[in-house]
């Protein structure tokens, strides 16, 4: 064998030990990782969820402030004359009033 292959094994054989001494630890880093993951996927389905459902509530807002804003407008064309008529009774009482005084 020549040196290179004896430092190679030594330095193997070395992180192998160390490994060996820090497994307790990195079993627990293991696991704390892989829980934070699950945990990560699972609020990523809930969040993926109430994308959706926001997505449909604004189709439905949506909807909803089309059909107002045509009522509204409906509402406005229907009281034009009404509020002519007003006006014009107004404009009729109050040039009395000013004659009068």
């Amino acid at each position: 064998m020549k040196l290179r292959h004896l430092i190679l094994f030594g330095l193997i054989g070395a992180g192998t030990y160390s490994l060996y001494q820090n497994r307790q630890q990195l079993r627990a880093g293991f696991r704390e990782s892989k829980e934070r993951l699950d945990l990560a996927k699972k609020e990523v389905h809930k969040i993926k969820a109430n994308l959706q459902v926001i997505n449909e509530q604004k189709e439905k807002t949506n909807a909803i402030m089309e059909d107002l804003a045509y009522q509204f407008r409906i509402f406005q064309q229907e009281n034009k004359p009404v509020l002519r008529d007003i006006q014009e009774r107004l404009a009729k009482y109050q040039t009395s009033e000013n004659s009068k005084t």
